[in-house]
């Protein structure tokens, strides 16, 4: 009989991926809020002229209608 090791893998269930579903949604949700609080700092703190704002404001609905899209 073979080792323990090398039989074959573990097929992936949702019972054993929930995990990594649950720490990868906390991780970029985290980030998510990174990025939102940087970009209201930038808009409260940075007098730019109207197009760099757009273009800051434009680059944050990226991330934003990906995670929207995603619940």
């Amino acid at each position: 009989m073979p080792p323990s090791y090398l039989s074959a893998p573990m097929s992936p269930t949702p019972a054993n991926t929930i995990g990594a579903l649950l720490l990868g949604l906390v991780i970029s949700s985290v980030l998510y809020g990174v990025t939102c609080s940087q970009v209201f700092y930038y808009f409260q703190n940075y007098q730019d002229r109207l197009w760099i704002k757009l273009f800051v404001y434009l680059i944050l609905q990226v991330p934003s209608l990906g995670r929207w899209n995603t619940f």
